[in-house]
């Protein structure tokens, strides 16, 4: 009896291997993410080729997600955060790409991107991002990098831009264009250290603010800071630091909800550091070489963030 019930839980488990493995598989992730990186033109005219993927903005849209990341001629779209499936730009995206593109959801009915290496920002929208058919509006800001939207549960929109000091712009309904000043933040007493990189999203009724804190801190490299108020133009508590310094020495971040849990998208050269030799002269641009990583992000009882652990996020080698 014994042996008859010892081959049966061993032909149970034969059965079963393959299931679980099939979860497994399921379950294992590539960070950075293994997406099909555009070619930089940066360096270029030193004969220097290399892919990149930095700033990435990542948007929930009717149920979906999609991302958007610098100088990507196109985009990405995802059900699950980790397989992501590249739709290429159409005849009306900008033809040089986009710098550290903003995007944001509008009701479930148009997705809007803005963006534009120049500084003069355009917007795009669509209702219908999987199939690439986007219509653009004339420049509506100029001398202006690093935008992001947001828009709050009453459908206002607002635009956050600026560099060492944050500008937020309330748009009028047709998302192109504004009245009155902008609401300044300055980067000592609300947003401490506040470079670029700006990001804004909502969690229980309050306004969080993460950003690259740049060069502002003596001695340490760019890290994802930020702060929290109890409405858009604030006044604004600073929190503390949500990622330390990465690889790249740049830092660029959006933060996306999925299935109730919370994520951090950044950039970071670890890739490319993977693959590379030391002592390789392209190591002299491993800041350029950026690709795109994701962390779970949890939040205290208090409404504080907690730190993220890049290194053990990190999973080079992924998928098998």
């Amino acid at each position: 009896m014994r042996r008859l019930i010892t081959n049966l839980l061993l032909a149970l488990l034969c059965l079963a291997s393959p299931l679980l493995a099939q979860d497994m598989r399921m379950d294992t992730y590539c960070n950075p993410l293994n997406v099909d990186y555009t070619y930089m033109i940066y360096n270029s005219s030193k004969d220097i080729s290399y892919r990149s993927g930095a700033d990435p903005a990542v948007v929930e849209f009717r149920g979906e997600y999609y991302m958007f990341v610098t100088r990507t001629h196109g985009y990405w779209h995802s059900t699950d955060l980790q397989n992501w499936n590249f739709i290429p730009a159409p005849a009306n995206w900008y033809p040089q790409g986009c710098n550290a593109p903003a995007a944001h959801n509008y009701k479930d009915s148009l997705l809007y991107v803005c963006g534009d290496p120049s500084g003069s920002m355009s917007v795009l929208y669509t209702d219908d991002p999987k199939k690439g058919d986007w219509k653009g509006v004339p420049a509506i800001l100029h001398d202006l990098q690093d935008p992001d939207l947001f828009i709050d549960d009453d459908g206002t929109a607002y635009l956050l831009v600026g560099q060492n000091a944050l500008n937020i712009i309330r748009l009028n309904e047709d998302m192109i264009s504004y009245e009155g000043k902008p609401v300044v933040l300055d980067n000592v007493n609300q947003l401490p250290y506040f470079f670029e990189g700006i990001w804004m999203h909502k969690y229980k009724g309050k306004y969080y603010l993460s950003y690259s804190t740049g060069p502002n801190i003596p001695g340490r490299g760019p890290q994802i800071a930020y702060a929290v108020a109890d409405s858009v133009y604030g006044p604004y508590q600073y929190k503390g630091v949500i990622l330390e310094e990465v690889s790249s020495g740049t830092n660029h971040s959006s933060i996306v909800e999925y299935k109730g849990q919370w994520y951090l998208f950044y950039h970071t050269s670890e890739r490319a550091l993977s693959l590379i030799p030391e002592g390789s002269p392209e190591r002299d641009f491993i800041q350029w070489r950026r690709s795109v990583c994701v962390a779970p992000l949890y939040y205290n009882e208090d409404g504080t963030i907690r730190p993220v652990d890049a290194v053990k996020s990190f999973k080079i080698v992924c998928g098998k």
